[in-house]
């Protein structure tokens, strides 16, 4: 911003011009000094503010770029995840949500075509990791996930080199079929009772055999333990991300999200819910 004084002309001006930084050139006429320069001072200020929020912008982009590259990290340090929880393929790029596991890019094919009631595929590279989501990778990992999924291998496990008829029949047997699958402990009541008990004893390892071993309509049924809320209520409840991101995923249709809501949203404003409010809300 330039400011024209009248340099000794009889008449006075009160000009002052504002030039762009690509070279563009506007001309304004105020009716006294005070008013030139009352403009010039709030049409810096306005320029200095917008350099500041420009700055402010890229310090932001720039930590939560920072903060995801951590993220990432941390889900790659988890037991088990150098390598693909199927074939043992390094380094794996990709992740099974509902799994809690890591997978390479040939058996990330594979997993999709299973369908998201099965397997949740995300790649740790192109998309977005929100906290919840990192919550639940860190919290699992590959060999927690195999712990449960290939307790009892039958037959010789795909590597690297193997064909992807090879992956697909391993991985269709372990994960559609279930014949690896770890036995349930022995305990009294059904399913859906056993489950809610492992939430209120935060058991993560049990909460994760149990949904393995569990189908949706046994989890939608109301218990006689306790109050009578259901799981996905109780585990929103007591603040624990990672059990009810997990029957979100189980549960899923926004039906069940909506009465958690309802439910949950209490609990969150009253115990400050560590996240939950935040996965509840989703869709």
């Amino acid at each position: 911003v330039e400011r024209s004084d009248s340099g000794g002309c009889e008449e006075e001006s009160f000009e002052f011009l504002i030039v762009s930084s690509t070279g563009q050139t506007w001309h304004f006429e105020a009716g006294s000094f005070e008013e030139r320069d009352a403009w010039v001072q709030a049409i810096e200020s306005q320029i200095l503010a917008s350099l500041q929020c420009c700055e402010s912008s890229k310090n932001k982009a720039r930590m939560d770029s920072q903060s995801e590259a951590v993220a990432i990290q941390a889900i790659r340090n988890a037991s088990g995840n150098s390598l693909c929880v199927d074939c043992g393929a390094p380094n794996p790029t990709w992740a099974s949500l509902n799994l809690g596991a890591l997978i390479c890019i040939e058996c990330s094919g594979i997993h999709r075509n299973l369908g998201t009631h099965l397997s949740r595929v995300r790649s740790l590279d192109l998309d977005d990791w929100p906290r919840e989501l990192t919550l639940v990778l860190t919290s699992i990992g590959n060999t927690t996930a195999n712990s449960i999924w290939e307790k009892s291998p039958q037959g010789r496990k795909p590597t690297p080199d193997s064909s992807r008829e090879e992956r697909e029949a391993w991985i269709r047997a372990k994960y559609e079929q279930k014949l690896f699958l770890a036995p349930l402990p022995e305990a009294e009541g059904p399913l859906a009772e056993q489950l809610l008990r492992a939430v209120r004893d935060k058991d993560l390892e049990l909460v994760l055999l149990l949904l393995a071993h569990s189908k949706k309509e046994q989890l939608n049924v109301s218990t006689g333990d306790g109050d009578g809320r259901p799981a996905l209520h109780v585990a929103c409840d007591m603040g624990l991300v990672v059990i009810t991101q997990l029957l979100l995923w189980v549960r899923g249709d926004t039906g069940v999200a909506r009465v958690g809501r309802r439910y949950g949203g209490c609990g969150v404003a009253m115990g400050g819910g560590g996240g939950c409010g935040v996965v509840m809300g989703w869709p």
